[in-house]
């Protein structure tokens, strides 16, 4: 079985469509989302959308916990620039993206065809 694992867009949508289209190339199996997938990017609704359009698996990333709120983020994380670009993100992203990405699982397994 061939993997690919796509993480760490950050809402950049010209990145993850020059993977879309890489991986209509190389044909994988599965493709799953490692998480970070909207936080302080230019495009994070476009990304969002075309995310949940695709269907792939994901799970919750450590930068989209941190739309969840200022509790979700760190202690020593509090007093730099993640909060301010996390609630930027939010706003932008809206409730019902918001809650899509922070309701993401922390853990993704996919069963064996083995049995």
């Amino acid at each position: 079985m061939r993997l690919a694992v796509v993480s760490d867009i950050h809402g950049n949508l010209p990145a993850l469509d020059a993977v879309i289209a890489d991986l209509a190339e190389t044909e994988p199996d599965q493709v799953v989302l490692g998480g970070d997938l909207a936080l302080g990017g230019p495009h994070a609704p476009e990304v969002v959308d075309r995310l949940r359009e695709l269907g792939w698996p994901s799970v919750l990333g450590n930068t989209d916990a941190a739309l969840s709120g200022l509790e979700a983020i760190p202690q020593a994380a509090r007093g730099g620039f993640i909060p301010k670009v996390a609630a930027h993100t939010s706003k932008i992203l809206g409730r019902n993206r918001t809650e899509w990405l922070t309701g993401l699982p922390m853990e993704w397994r996919r069963r064996s065809d083995c049995g």
